[in-house]
């Protein structure tokens, strides 16, 4: 059995994934994904809970990517900090090597004629609704407020935006 790499406060470890998939399961302190990596020259496994594991799923393919993750602290609340080749990784992370010339061309050919100020003009109007509810979720758990109000999905799906 490989061993277990458990991360410290602050202190950023190097590790190369080895395989694009991993294992999940249900355990005592909830739902955990296991990554088999190579931390140092060894073979060990991540334990990730949902907030790395959906950051780490932000970097697929993982298979022989070298990412630094650091369990931070920061302003007294603890959150995973990943880098990949320098850059901070956040949701939605893609890794730029994917794409090909052929696709680079093919998105700049797919946005010409569309109405840019009617596009931005949308995404103010939407980031101005999500901003809205964005007070009825906790913001790291996603689970629904049990402010007394908006206790139910229903209740979150009448809210107007």
């Amino acid at each position: 059995m490989n061993d277990i790499l458990k991360f410290q406060t602050n202190i950023p470890e190097l590790v190369t994934f080895k395989f694009n998939d991993f294992r999940e399961g249900t355990g005592q302190y909830g739902a955990w994904f296991k990554y088999v990596v190579q931390h140092k020259g060894v073979d060990k496994v991540i334990f990730a809970k949902e907030g790395l594991h959906r950051k780490l799923q932000s970097c697929t393919p993982l298979e022989g990517k070298e990412l630094e993750i650091t369990l931070a602290e920061v302003d007294g609340r603890k959150q995973w900090k990943l880098y990949f080749r320098g850059e901070e990784v956040v949701g939605g992370y893609q890794d730029t090597k994917s794409y090909s010339k052929p696709q680079e061309g093919a998105k700049m050919n797919a946005t010409e004629g569309l109405d840019i100020p009617k596009m931005k003009a949308w995404a103010t109007a939407t980031n101005a609704r999500l901003k809205r509810i964005e007070g009825v979720l906790f913001p790291e758990t996603g689970e629904l407020s049990r402010d007394g109000v908006h206790d139910t999905a229903e209740d979150l799906e009448r809210i107007s935006y």
